[in-house]
């Protein structure tokens, strides 16, 4: 991929087979293969190994890589300085640190988060017409800026700084004619796009449109923007017989209240996956989809199989184990509204809602209906119902004070005014949503609500 002479793109037969997560046989072919660029191989050669460990968590793996990694570290370190090597090095250590985060190393996630920052600073001093440090730079910046402000005084202490609106500049700004590092980065936008800043444009990738990864992480991001069948269909796609493949199918299903198809696959995910990631959610899943059906006896083994499993290092085992504090004393037809609103499913969702609204509801209840109603409304671009609904939740926010209704009430209605035009109330309800000391997804609405603050204040 890298070359001092030459900034020459990683050979694509080879990339091309790890974004078909054919990840052994890129690794063969570099192995059997190697090219005159060292830096090159070094890179793609971590590549897949971090991939395949992001998506294969069978026992040992993680420290497997680890080892390879370490002396991946040692072979870059050996080779001539210059500005590749800092930048595969810089690249190789931010990568390793998403993967200690997901498996629960926090320290040695911050390590090596720390050294690829001082590397990429290092890189811009000493090369500073390099153009892919503006890229990794770029990452820092929204990385570091979207810290949650009750934990960013630590990286504070070790120099660790960042500026999400300039990252997403610099990102928006990226442009090369080497399709592979504008994959990646158009990767990297889309994610950005989806999960951080929450906006439901989903740009079309530019390179391998019909490869595996394309196919997945666009079907994730269907996923996060109430697009399920959209989803399901991309998954079809993927050919690479992956267990976490199994789990977001049974999502679609279960969404789509299609339960004893959900049961399937998330059965099928339990038998393949040889990790921790998505098993307590699973499980949850999996005793919501008998209960919908009234079939309490198999719910309860379920759900007791979900609560004496302690491992929850994802975002989505961490929501199962609060579901799963307060499944008690949730209205179940509630629930099916909730996620009949996260599949996308809105012709359910306002029959849903009907019936509810003729049904005697508790006070809280009839408050997560009306953001329920919001939130319908808001996504079916009816925004003057969004925004009296968002109202009835915010003036009983008493009444759920530990909620996330009336913070999210308060982002979501900054979105709609952002959308209108109207930045003086946009800005007014994100900073409401930062006035809010506690409830569970506070770290995440925070984030969003400063980004949004810092995106109006520069324009």
């Amino acid at each position: 991929m890298l070359c001092i002479l030459s900034p020459a793109l990683p050979q694509s037969s080879t990339f091309e087979l790890i974004t078909n997560f054919k990840f052994e046989e890129a690794t063969t072919q570099l192995q059997q293969n190697p090219s005159d660029n060292p830096y090159r191989d070094i890179y793609l050669t971590n590549l897949a190994d971090i991939a395949s460990l992001m998506l294969d968590e069978s026992e040992g793996k993680f420290e497997q890589v680890k080892s390879a990694f370490e002396k991946r570290l040692e072979r870059s370190e050996a080779l001539p300085t210059n500005e590749w090597k800092n930048f595969v090095t810089a690249e190789m250590k931010l990568q390793w640190a998403f993967v200690a985060l997901k498996n629960g190393h926090d320290w040695d996630a911050f390590w090596s988060l720390r050294s690829a920052y001082k590397l990429n600073k290092n890189n811009i001093k000493d090369y500073p017409n390099f153009y892919l440090n503006k890229r990794t730079n770029a990452i820092f910046d929204i990385l570091l800026g979207s810290v949650p402000s009750n934990k960013q005084w630590v990286f504070n202490l070790f120099g660790l700084e960042g500026n999400v609106m300039n990252g997403i500049n610099t990102l928006e700004n990226f442009n090369t004619s080497e399709p592979v590092f504008q994959y990646e980065t158009q990767l990297i936008k889309d994610l950005i796009s989806v999960y951080l800043l929450e906006e439901e444009a989903i740009a079309p990738l530019p390179f391998q449109p019909n490869a595996d990864l394309s196919l997945f992480v666009q079907a994730l991001i269907y996923l996060k923007t109430h697009m399920a069948l959209s989803a399901r269909s991309n998954l079809m796609e993927v050919k690479a017989n992956l267990p976490v493949k199994a789990y977001f199918l049974a999502e679609t299903y279960f969404l789509e209240e299609s339960y004893e198809k959900a049961k399937v696959h998330y059965q099928a995910f339990l038998e393949q996956t040889k990790g921790n990631s998505y098993q307590k959610d699973t499980y949850l899943k999996l005793g919501l989809c008998e209960l919908f059906l009234n079939h309490k006896a198999a719910s309860e083994k379920y759900l007791s199989k979900a609560r004496e499993i302690e491992t929850a290092n994802t975002e989505v085992d961490k929501n199962a184990r609060k579901m799963l504090d307060n499944l008690t004393y949730q209205h179940l037809t509630l629930l099916r509204l909730r996620y009949a609103l996260d599949g996308g499913f809105y012709e359910k969702a306002k029959t849903i809602t009907e019936a509810l609204n003729k049904e005697p509801l508790t006070p809280k209840e009839k408050v997560e209906l009306n953001y329920r109603q919001a939130r319908l409304n808001q996504l079916t671009n009816n925004f003057n119902k969004a925004a009296h609904f968002y109202h009835m939740v915010i003036e009983n926010a008493a009444l759920i004070e530990e909620s996330y209704y009336a913070p999210n009430a308060y982002l979501q209605m900054g979105r709609m005014m952002e959308v209108q035009g109207k930045v003086a109330s946009a800005k007014m309800y994100y900073e409401q949503v930062l006035a809010y000391k506690k409830h569970p997804y506070k770290e995440s609405l925070d984030a969003k609500a400063k980004i949004a603050l810092s995106r109006l204040n520069s324009q």
